[in-house]
């Protein structure tokens, strides 16, 4: 039985309903893959139905520290204006180290030193999150030690829950990955109500999902 008995089947039919509302107000109209809710294909850079595997990234630093040392965290210093400025710097002729200190501005942190950045904010420890997100310890350590890591959607979803993140924060920390909830996708649409209805406990989002005939997440 595990955790299914913990688990009101009137609360998991209340929340499947308000799913398939959601799916039916936010779909983009006519979109195949949304109104029929068959999968659609795997676009690069998404994960494919194998767990939460991301066996073409790369881990550059070594394993240890997951965040290389509290005195290396970056933080979140964007900038959206530093781009024109930057620009304006080169056509006066400023130094190259200038330019590249304006240019810093203007890149965002990275999913990974983000996540490192709320874990901190939030005062959580790691085998919080990555027991809540359902992630082996080693490849989230792998994750995390490297900055310029970009986990697939699914495992960026996973830990965006585990944070219990509002929608806005969850949707900046996926597009720190490349990734965005699109409307003309059910299951991201899906995605995104749990996070509208602050639904984060994995195992539960994943019956939800199940019910919808839909891949669940890490699977």
């Amino acid at each position: 039985m595990g955790v299914f008995r913990f688990i009101s089947e009137k609360k998991l039919r209340d929340c499947v309903a308000g799913a398939e509302a959601y799916v039916r107000r936010s779909c983009v109209s006519g979109t195949e893959a949304c109104v029929s809710g068959a999968e659609a294909s795997v676009p690069p850079g998404r994960e494919a139905a194998s767990g939460f595997r991301d066996d073409g990234a790369r881990f550059s630093l070594e394993i240890g520290d997951p965040y290389g040392g509290a005195g290396r965290l970056r933080r979140d210093g964007y900038d959206p204006g530093a781009v024109d400025r930057v620009m304006d710097a080169q056509s006066s002729g400023r130094s190259p180290e200038e330019l590249d200190a304006l240019l810093g501005r203007a890149v965002k942190l990275s999913f990974v030193e983000k996540v490192a950045e709320l874990i901190r904010e939030k005062g959580i420890r790691d085998p919080v999150v990555y027991k809540a997100a359902q992630l082996d310890r080693r490849l989230y350590s792998k994750l995390m030690s490297d900055p310029a890591y970009r986990p697939s959607l699914d495992t960026a979803v996973a830990i965006a829950l585990a944070l219990r993140l509002p929608l806005d924060e969850a949707e900046d920390l996926l597009a720190r990955a490349g990734h965005t909830l699109s409307h003309s996708i059910k299951r991201d649409v899906v995605i995104e109500y749990f996070f509208r209805e602050r639904i984060y406990d994995l195992t539960y989002v994943n019956l939800i999902l199940d019910r919808l005939r839909l891949r669940k997440l890490g699977r």
